[in-house]
């Protein structure tokens, strides 16, 4: 198993559950609670208690065997969850493919066998299992994760182990979340014990803008294209946690007030941009360059043109975006594509441009640019990515994909943001 902050704390999960029927875990985000729980349930509580088994001699061996041996259900609120968690424990506990020791039922599909100990199963299915067999019989362990989520098949769950606990005094059920109102679980369930796993495998600093943003939209997409060029410079425009603490409102206020009026001097270019992209989903290339102009003017090309540098050479991390719903994020998505676009023309654009000097003929030199651009304008000469009025060419642009990812997108695209990507390209 990884080295996770969790299996830290193996000794105290197994002295707890040996010794109550309900226990909560709460973990933070990252600290391996949902992968590492069901293999630390396994190798404590299947594997070394059956091998006990192994060492003793009688004639129904065998029959005793089958009728010891324990079960795990793991309950999560999301197919695609369900799906990637499986499939990692399968991988890390090395007990055959998916399907075999561990497995997983969805809607429409069942990848489980006779021999299949640790399934793991989306919150619907669970409550399936529980019409056919109410107190759960099969099963010695009950886990349910991200309980925090308050859908009504969650409520409903939740009520149902409180049933559960009075009729099956032997079944051992487990809680887990990262983030969950402990006094109300406190009372729901009687003060059942709490195991709180705070560590933290990265360090997170965390951004505030420094003035009201008219269109978060504009302001996502205008984010992603700083990070991913290399513009680290965001103290002109956000503040991190603790200047946010350092504040006071009175200061506050004072800053709103002095850009107050280039927030409404911008207000009039970012809607008509906004309603233009909702309406057509689709722009000309010098329409999008006159409306890229989002950020401060106060940013020099030496500096960007350093941070620039910078990156490149630094590994590429992933950006993950969220958005209140799938409108929001296909928007992202066509108005990403679209600045990225005038930005890698712009890029191609630069790059010929160097070459014009070997050209005797410049029609020649033209008709190159047509054919790179496969258009028949005199085109681009100006396309460039914007910081403010400050124009800059990247020297090297790095490949960008943009995967979308909410509820209601099929497994097999969803399952895509797993997969890796190529060298120099980067996922958001």
């Amino acid at each position: 198993m990884r080295e996770l902050p969790i299996l830290k704390y193996k000794h105290e999960i197994k002295k707890l559950i040996k010794k109550n029927n309900l226990i909560i875990i709460k973990g933070e985000t990252g600290c391996g609670k949902t992968t590492q729980v069901p293999q630390i349930i396994n190798e404590i509580f299947f594997d070394k208690k059956e091998k006990k088994y192994d060492n003793i001699k009688h004639k129904n061996d065998e029959k005793k065997k089958r009728k010891e041996k324990k079960k795990m259900l793991i309950s999560l609120p999301r197919r695609v969850a369900t799906i990637t968690v499986a499939e990692r424990v399968s991988k890390e506990m090395k007990r055959g493919d998916i399907g075999n020791y561990v497995g997983y039922t969805i809607r429409f599909k069942n990848v489980c066998s006779d021999k299949t100990r640790i399934k793991f199963v989306t919150d619907g299915i669970l409550i399936r299992e529980i019409m056919n067999d109410p107190l759960l019989k099969k099963y010695k362990f009950l886990i349910l994760d991200e309980i925090h989520e308050r859908s009504i098949r969650t409520d409903v769950l939740l009520g149902y182990t409180k049933i559960l606990l009075q009729k099956r005094k032997k079944i051992k059920i487990i809680l887990m979340s990262a983030t969950f109102d402990i006094n109300i679980f406190n009372q729901f369930f009687n003060n059942p014990p709490i195991i709180t796993i705070p560590h933290k495998l990265h360090k997170i600093t965390i951004y505030y803008p420094r003035r009201n943003i008219e269109d978060y939209i504009l302001s996502v997409v205008s984010t992603i294209l700083q990070i991913h060029f290399g513009n680290t410079s965001y103290s002109s425009e956000f503040e991190n946690d603790d200047d946010h603490r350092e504040n006071k409102p009175n200061e506050l206020n004072e800053l709103n007030k002095s850009n107050e009026q280039n927030e409404l001097n911008e207000s009039n270019e970012v809607n008509k941009e906004h309603d233009s992209y909702e309406s057509n989903k689709t722009h000309d290339i010098n329409e999008i360059d006159e409306q890229n102009n989002l950020q401060t003017d106060n940013i020099s090309m030496n500096n960007i043109n350093e941070d620039i540098k910078k990156t490149e050479d630094k590994s590429l991390g992933d950006i993950l975006v969220f958005l209140p719903g799938q409108e929001e994020i296909e928007m992202v998505n066509i108005m990403l594509k679209e600045k990225l676009k005038i930005i890698y023309k712009g890029n191609l654009l630069n790059k010929l441009m160097k070459e014009r000097n070997n050209y005797n003929n410049q029609n020649d030199f033209q008709n190159k640019i047509n054919n790179k651009f496969n258009t028949d304008d005199h085109i681009l000469n100006e396309i460039c990515f914007h910081f403010g009025k400050t124009e800059i060419m990247p020297d090297k642009i790095y490949n960008m994909k943009i995967l979308q990812l909410y509820s209601s997108l099929p497994n097999k695209k969803q399952k895509v943001i797993f997969e890796p990507v190529p060298p120099n390209t980067r996922k958001v």
